[in-house]
């Protein structure tokens, strides 16, 4: 008879064997260190392939701000004066096609740029004497200003020197003893003495009063004629009563009456005692 056999499985035993005591932790330095280098290169180069290439940006970009310069400066002098101003160009305006050509143009200039300004002066004789032609009008108008300036302040003192000159009043005949014109009579006496010109005054009408004194010419008749322009326009009749005596007459002139005006007194003869004369002008 066959035998059985039988298996017992109970649970493996705990492992009492601790294998930590066997691993050990080891840093390859030399690895780490030579990683951290090659970071550090490359670093390096990027930083110095960037900074060189801004440097050659801004030094193109000079180049090209120079050069935009200096073509400006010579399509301003072969123009006219008063032609619009060439804007300069930026870097970033230009193409690196245009900055070559602009070099190659520079490099191949081999005059310098007064020689250049010299040779376009002396290619626009035209120009030159526009301006020379337009400076000599400037002047010929200032100095017409200047004497239309002097003219007219010569003629504002003329008026007012002969303004404030007194009227002229002649004496012809020793038996006049005094005579004179003046707007006014106070107590038998003149008042100031009348200007030559008697400006009108607003209220359009004025009194012009010709005083004179006598003597030694008792029974004898005076006349007062006034002109105007050469035309008599009164005659005042003045007999001698006394020896020594004082009379006067006066004339009324108007708006209408302005212009050169002359005073005469003569005697039934017509001999003359008193040449005057005054004018009479518009405000």
């Amino acid at each position: 008879m066959p035998t059985k056999n039988t298996l017992n499985l109970n649970p493996l035993p705990q492992q009492s064997d601790d294998y930590s005591r066997y691993e050990k932790s080891e840093f390859r330095w030399g690895r780490i260190i030579a990683a951290i280098l090659a970071i550090l290169l490359v670093i390096f180069i990027l930083g110095y392939l960037m900074f060189s290439s801004s440097d050659e940006v801004l030094s193109e970009s000079a180049l090209v701000t120079n050069a935009s310069e200096k073509n400006s400066l010579s399509e301003v002098n072969t123009q006219e004066q008063g032609t619009s101003k060439v804007p300069l160009l930026t870097s970033d305006q230009i193409e690196p096609i245009q900055v070559e050509s602009i070099q190659v143009e520079l490099k191949s200039t081999s005059q310098p740029l007064t020689d250049k300004l010299n040779v376009v002066n002396e290619s626009t004789p035209e120009t030159t004497r526009a301006q020379t032609k337009s400076k000599a009008l400037e002047k010929e108008k200032i100095e017409a200003v200047k004497l239309a300036e002097t003219t007219s302040s010569s003629i504002v003192q003329t008026v007012a020197s002969s303004q404030m000159k007194p009227a002229s009043v002649l004496i012809v005949n020793s038996a006049i003893t005094r005579a004179n014109l003046s707007l006014s009579i106070i107590n038998d006496e003149p008042g100031k003495i009348l200007n030559h010109s008697v400006v009108m005054p607003q209220d359009g009408i004025i009194k012009v009063i010709l005083f004179t004194e006598m003597s030694d010419i008792k029974g004898r008749i005076l006349f007062h004629e006034w002109y105007l322009n050469g035309k008599r326009q009164a005659r005042v009749r003045i007999p001698v009563n006394v020896s020594h005596q004082k009379s006067f007459s006066s004339k009324f002139i108007n708006r209408q009456m302005l212009g050169q005006w002359q005073v005469k007194v003569v005697d039934q003869n017509g001999e003359p005692y008193i040449l005057a004369d005054f004018e009479v002008i518009s405000s």
